[in-house]
């Protein structure tokens, strides 16, 4: 007999499941080294996150429209959290939005129709500012319907319960630590740590946390870039229409940096209207992609302004750098800065 085991989907779902173990470890080096320069400053991060997992119990919300499967996941994950289960998209959109904010899933698995699996993604991203509530698709490996690239995850029927279990765990954690590292820029007690008019970290935290980077990162061997953002115009805005309508449109440019980037990756604001993101585990192609499709989507994006009729765009100028032997924070950026001078 010929054995039709999908051994290349197997491999691609072991190689997924490495990846996701290796991104929460990464998570929980920031989380830890966020903590370390965060206590320079006066402040903790909300809670030990080892401590917070032990305590409250994982939320999961599972939606399968077939009766079997939704059992079999039931079974199979019953013990690892605080199940919902739903059978179609319209319920598991309304558990999504009744637990947020207050109580919001860990995660979400989803063996649904494809078009409602989408749905269902998108309202877990609309209801989870944060993004940190990780989605596990359940489909066919035939099954032709684009799913959303930036899905959290995505399994192929036939699973296995120790895979889906294993792939739980790791989303699970993964979600709790995105939280923790957002909130801390929430619970920072401490003025001079974040910039008050963005809401990102100030100049001076990203100078002390990303030393701490450069020593982890020369001391693992892993690859560390930062990418820095200028906006153009600002001073026409200032000049035009008064500093309050300038200093909503870096409110806005910063809300924008800091929602777009990588749990992982801290942004900051540099000086004026300038900003740098710190990219752990990044090489130079990496930050490139990374910067160009933040850039991208501020100039595509029309801010609202005070004494302004219409919405403005923005024009952005970036530079990348990466880690090289003996840099430092300033050296680092500073690289950046002059990549960005030296563009078209």
């Amino acid at each position: 007999m010929a054995d039709s085991t999908n051994w290349a989907g197997i491999a691609s779902q072991d190689q997924r499941t490495a990846m996701a173990a290796n991104r929460l470890a990464i998570l929980q080096a920031e989380v830890a080294r966020r903590q370390q320069t965060g206590e320079k400053y006066g402040f903790l991060l909300p809670g030990w996150m080892e401590t917070a997992q032990a305590e409250t119990p994982a939320q999961l919300l599972i939606a399968a429209a077939d009766k079997r499967e939704r059992e079999r996941l039931l079974q199979t994950l019953g013990d690892m959290a605080s199940v919902t289960a739903s059978t179609d998209a319209e319920t598991a959109e309304a558990a999504l939005a009744a637990a947020a904010p207050t109580s919001p899933y860990d995660a979400a698995v989803l063996a649904l129709a494809p078009e409602a699996m989408c749905t269902v993604y998108k309202s877990a991203r609309h209801v989870d500012g944060s993004r940190a509530t990780s989605v596990l698709f359940l489909t066919d490996s035939d099954d032709t319907t684009p799913l959303p690239s930036d899905a959290t995850d995505t399994m192929f029927r036939p699973w296995r319960e120790t895979d889906l279990r294993t792939r739980l765990s790791l989303l699970i954690g993964r979600a709790r630590y995105d939280r923790a590292v957002r909130r801390s820029v929430k619970h920072a007690y401490a003025p001079v740590a974040v910039d008050t008019l963005t809401g990102l970290y100030s100049h001076s935290f990203l100078h002390d946390h990303l030393n701490g980077q450069i020593a982890d990162a020369c001391g693992g061997g892993h690859a560390l870039s930062v990418g820095y953002f200028a906006i153009d115009g600002l001073d026409h805005i200032n000049r035009h229409s008064g500093y309050a309508a300038g200093d909503q449109l870096l409110h806005q440019v910063g809300l924008l940096i800091g929602h777009l980037t990588r749990t992982e990756d801290m942004a900051a604001r540099y000086g004026g209207a300038q900003f740098c993101v710190t990219l752990f585990e990044t090489d130079l192609a990496g930050a490139n992609v990374m910067t160009n499709r933040l850039a991208s989507i501020i100039d595509y994006t029309q801010f609202a302004v005070a004494n302004l009729a219409e919405p403005v765009n923005v024009g952005i100028r970036t530079g990348i750098s990466t880690l090289c032997p003996n840099d430092t924070a300033t050296t680092l950026i500073a690289r950046a800065i002059k990549d960005a001078r030296h563009r078209p």
